[in-house]
């Protein structure tokens, strides 16, 4: 069976996991600042990925953290989070 590619929009949580990846270093860190399992942080990022390729790297016995490439979208999706948050709070909801 054939990957298929996913040209579908990001959701909220795969862009709060990366950004929180960027933020704290490390998929766990990440995960603890989310309060969330780190595999949860992973899920996230793999399905990201599926749609936007390759966006963190790991190599043995070193944290995940974001390539290079990723960094420049950092300031863009900070401030989709940050609307998306204004937004739910002016409804009230969570």
């Amino acid at each position: 069976m054939e990957n298929k590619k996913d040209f579908s929009d990001p959701t909220f949580k795969q862009l709060e996991s990366l950004f929180a990846l960027y933020q704290c270093g490390s998929s766990m860190e990440a995960a603890r600042y989310l309060g969330v399992q780190s595999s949860y942080v992973r899920s996230n990022l793999r399905a990201l990925e599926a749609k936007w390729g390759k966006l963190a790297v790991s190599h043995k016995g070193t944290p995940m953290v974001v390539v290079p490439r990723v960094e420049k979208a950092m300031p863009h999706i900070e401030i989709i989070l940050n609307e998306l948050k204004k937004a739910k709070e002016a409804l009230g909801v969570d």
